[in-house]
C-alpha cells in the first residue's frame, strides 16, 4: 500500500463529504453531525489542489436541492468549480477533463 502524505507526493487532496444519516436516532446524530460542522446543500466530494472542484453525485436526473444551489453560488463566488454528475462514469469524465490527478 502506498503512502499518501500533503507535501511532494499528492498533487490532490480528495474527500467524501458524509451528509447521510440513518432514520433511528436521526434528531440525535443530525444534532451532532452540524456540532461538527455539517450544513446542508455541500457537495458530496471536494477536491483540493491547484484547482479546486466540488462534485455532486445525483441519482438520475434528479434537480439540485435550493441548499445545493446556494453552495453551488457560494462556489461560483469563491472561484471554486462546481460540477454535477449523474453517473460514474461522468463523475470520472469530469475530474479527467479539469486535469485533476489522483494518487
Amino acid at each position: 500500500m502506498r503512502e499518501m502524505t500533503l507535501t511532494g507526493r499528492c498533487k490532490y487532496v480528495w474527500f467524501h463529504v458524509s451528509n447521510e444519516g440513518s432514520a433511528a436516532g436521526k434528531q440525535i446524530w443530525g444534532a451532532r453531525q452540524r456540532n461538527m460542522g455539517k450544513f446542508a446543500g455541500v457537495a458530496d466530494y471536494i477536491f483540493l489542489g491547484n484547482t479546486n472542484l466540488a462534485l455532486e453525485m445525483k441519482d438520475g436526473k434528479k434537480p439540485l436541492q435550493p441548499s445545493q444551489k446556494d453552495f453551488q453560488s457560494w462556489c461560483k463566488s469563491c472561484e471554486v468549480h462546481f460540477k454535477t454528475a449523474h453517473s460514474l462514469e461522468e463523475a470520472v469524465e469530469i475530474v479527467e477533463s479539469m486535469k485533476i490527478t489522483l494518487p
